[in-house]
């Protein structure tokens, strides 16, 4: 009898285990998207943890992964969050994963607490980006307090992009040597060659009348939550400005508040709202540039899928953000909130059409050298075997 407890106790991990949380499962079918299989393929056993959704089913049947449904909630409830690590705590006991990879707050957190108690030999955390960038006060504190823990509690810290790994540093939380960028940043890539392969084949002027957007207009796409912390006022504020006045916006995303799309609707018939897409690339294919006014980020993969679809990129120096562009290479970084610079450059690229195919073409070159989502992967399931 004492020696069956002892065993439960030690927690006997299975070689070749791997298990992926996300709070979401929107995350699991968007930046999980290829690595499941590749590790599945690579020998793994991959289970992956994530709360309820509709995109459950999708995730097991394209990647051929064991996903377990297990409610956990955003934001910050005691209650409910001790629930989700009992599950978490049982779940991992049956499982018995020799490697764990965790990412977003709420899944990381209580995934690190249950991973520890269970003594998974490796725990991987895996930094998307910093949520109290732009919290004061307690709020500020408590989400301080939670990363500082996921971290502690971590054997691997990997973040998505340099400037993260900075500001990381720079808010107390970590030493550089413990934390580790991968590759060139991102933490998936984008399949390039495809989304390249598919714009060229795609009819624009057919593409913007199904958008009810003229064939000779100049425009800019954006995509992504339409939510204040992304800089949507500042987006409309550039494109309200004379020189801009003829542009259009086309703007695809879930809406998060909707006082934000009453500021959208300022700019009237220009603006071309849609619900999010799971397919990208005909919107970027109906575009001229992309503009992504963000005001924090980890690394913005939509600035990828831009860059593929040779499409020039004006976005801010926020962090993640501005890890993404080449300034003047790839594209055009403002100040975070600065509309007058983003409508100048937006403009600086719509007057000149040889510019604005030497920073698209550039753009391209660049998401298909550094961010070849097999080197990422090949990367990571280096880590898990601990090389």
């Amino acid at each position: 009898m004492k020696r069956k407890m002892s065993s439960t106790l030690t927690f006997q991990h299975r070689p070749n285990v791997l298990l992926y949380g996300v709070t979401a499962p929107q995350t699991a079918a968007i930046l999980l998207r290829g690595q499941l299989a590749f590790m599945r393929k690579a020998g793994w056993e991959v289970h992956v943890v994530c709360s309820p959704g509709s995109q459950v089913d999708t995730v097991r049947k394209r990647e051929g992964v064991a996903v377990h449904e297990l409610p956990m909630r955003r934001e910050i409830a005691l209650l409910s969050d001790l629930r989700s690590l009992r599950e978490w705590w049982r779940l991992l006991g049956r499982i018995r994963p020799s490697v764990t990879n965790l990412s977003t707050p709420k899944a990381a957190l209580i995934g690190s607490i249950a991973s520890l108690l269970r003594r998974v030999p490796r725990r991987v955390y895996l930094v998307r980006g910093l949520r109290l960038e732009g919290e004061r006060g307690v709020r500020r504190a408590v989400l301080w307090a939670m990363e500082r823990l996921t971290i502690a509690m971590s054997t691997d810290v990997l973040v998505v992009s340099a400037s993260l790994r900075d500001e990381l540093v720079a808010a107390r939380l970590a030493r550089p040597k413990h934390l580790t960028v991968i590759e060139s940043g991102s933490s998936n890539g984008v399949q390039g060659r495809e989304i390249a392969r598919r714009v060229e084949l795609l009819d624009t002027t057919g593409l913007r009348a199904g958008h009810g957007i003229p064939p000779d207009a100049f425009v800019v796409c954006y995509l992504g939550r339409l939510a204040s912390d992304k800089g949507i006022h500042d987006l409309v504020d550039a494109l309200l400005r004379p020189e801009t006045e003829t542009f259009h916006l086309l703007a695809v995303g879930e809406v998060e508040n909707g006082a934000v799309v009453d500021y959208l609707r300022r700019l009237g018939p220009r603006l071309h709202l849609e619900n999010p897409v799971t397919d990208v690339v005909p919107i970027l294919a109906a575009a001229d540039s992309l503009c992504l006014p963000t005001r924090r980020e980890g690394f913005p993969n939509v600035v990828l899928e831009a860059g593929a679809a040779a499409l020039p990129v004006v976005t801010t120096r926020a962090t993640g953000a501005r890890d993404s562009v080449i300034d003047g290479q790839t594209g055009f970084l403002v100040d975070v909130g600065d509309s007058l610079a983003m409508a100048a450059r937006l403009n600086q690229i719509a007057a000149d059409p040889h510019l604005r195919s030497n920073l698209g073409q550039a753009g391209r070159l660049r998401t298909l050298t550094d961010f070849v989502p097999e080197q990422i992967w090949t990367e990571l399931e280096h880590r898990y075997h601990g090389t």
